[in-house]
């Protein structure tokens, strides 16, 4: 089993990754906001990256690191899934939320004891705002 409490060069490597994950996300985001042409694309390595960010949150017990990112990673799903182009609100919420996850990973051995309440109520907002949404294909 993991503990963060020993080892150290591992955190160092998941908080190297995950900041170039997060500067993905946000740059494809960016991305989407201009122009949906390679919408598939781009909402799928975000949805990707979303997705080993929660994972790596998970192996080493990152809680809360965990929950936002599953919460973005939920909310993408929806986008993928529907083919939702998001709005501009929308890639803000999910951009507070990989911000949020950003502070965390800088503090990364204090981040279990991080209150994420008001951004996980956030996202979730989100996501069920985004389920309601009915796309004619």
């Amino acid at each position: 089993m993991v503990s963060i409490e020993h080892d150290a060069d591992l955190l160092v490597t998941f908080g190297k990754e995950t900041l170039k994950r997060l500067h993905e996300i946000d740059s494809l985001l960016l991305n989407l906001r201009k122009s949906g042409a390679s919408y598939e694309n781009n909402i799928n390595q975000i949805f990707r990256d979303a997705h080993s960010i929660k994972s790596g949150a998970n192996l080493l017990k990152l809680k809360q690191i965990e929950l936002l990112a599953h919460a973005i990673e939920d909310i993408l799903h929806i986008l993928r899934d529907k083919k939702i182009i998001p709005n501009d609100s929308a890639i803000e919420i999910i951009m507070e939320g990989t911000d949020f996850v950003r502070q965390l990973i800088n503090m990364i051995k204090l981040s279990n004891y991080a209150n994420v309440e008001s951004m996980l109520k956030r996202l979730k907002g989100l996501c069920l705002s985004l389920e309601k949404v009915r796309v004619n294909l």
